[in-house]
């Protein structure tokens, strides 16, 4: 397990005070990049190799966001590995140890030279598999998510270049915050599935799709056809 503590800046909280659904996502993904830095498999390593972990998809249980200021300790453990999938865990806890957020995460192993998913190596297994740990007990989710009948077409907008990552698509991130856009502002996310399709590269432009019912709020963040590059679902009260 992979272990870093930090507070929550202002700059990560959203109106409310609280830290937002994409803040989270990027506490998560900054752990797994911190513990692959220390296995000496982080960025310059996928950069070299043009190989990198891609996230598929994403389920994120929410107990409690945290407030400004406030102190929070953030761990990840790889759980599982087969052919081309990685399947990961994190938690978020308060100073007193209680658990403010889990995740469950799938991952695919991907050429970046030749856009092309591949099996995980030897090499990656051997570091990785070292790290395995069982994995929490969270209700399993589809890694597909369906989207519903009747979404209302939102304003366009490009794929910036404040969007990219080191593998010069759009950040995982990225596609949760805009996707929170179309939330109410008062509205207390308690679960988080994102479907990551197809990335979004600079020059893109994105067509958001929203659907909200009974606490339920569905955005396809799309091609132009419609088909997506993520789909985002958040539970909220």
């Amino acid at each position: 397990m992979y272990t870093y503590q930090t507070r929550i800046s202002y700059s990560e909280t959203g109106e409310n005070g609280t830290l937002r659904p994409a803040e989270l996502i990027d506490a998560f993904q900054n752990c797994s990049t911190f513990q692959s830095e220390a296995l000496g498999i982080g960025p310059a390593y996928a950069i070299k190799k043009q190989e990198a972990w891609l996230v598929a998809s994403w389920h994120i249980q929410v107990e409690r966001l945290p407030v400004f200021g406030e102190a929070v300790e953030i761990s990840t453990w790889p759980y599982k590995m087969d052919r081309f999938f990685g399947y990961r865990n994190f938690t978020m806890r308060d100073a007193s140890g209680e658990l403010l957020a889990c995740a469950d995460s799938c991952w695919f192993y991907f050429d970046n030279g030749k856009q092309a998913l591949i099996r995980v190596s030897e090499e990656m297994k051997e570091i990785l598999g070292k790290e395995i740990e069982p994995a929490l007990s969270m209700e399993k989710q589809p890694r597909k998510i369906a989207l519903p009948d009747a979404m209302e077409q939102k304003t366009s907008f490009p794929v910036r270049r404040s969007d990219l990552d080191t593998n010069h698509h759009m950040n995982n991130g990225r596609y949760v915050h805009y996707a929170a856009e179309y939330l109410e502002p008062d509205a207390i996310v308690r679960d988080i599935r994102v479907e990551y399709v197809k990335a979004a590269m600079p020059e893109d432009i994105v067509y958001p799709q929203v659907r909200a019912d009974a606490g339920i709020t569905t955005v396809n963040l799309s091609q132009e056809d419609g088909k997506p590059f993520a789909v985002v679902q958040f539970l909220t009260e």
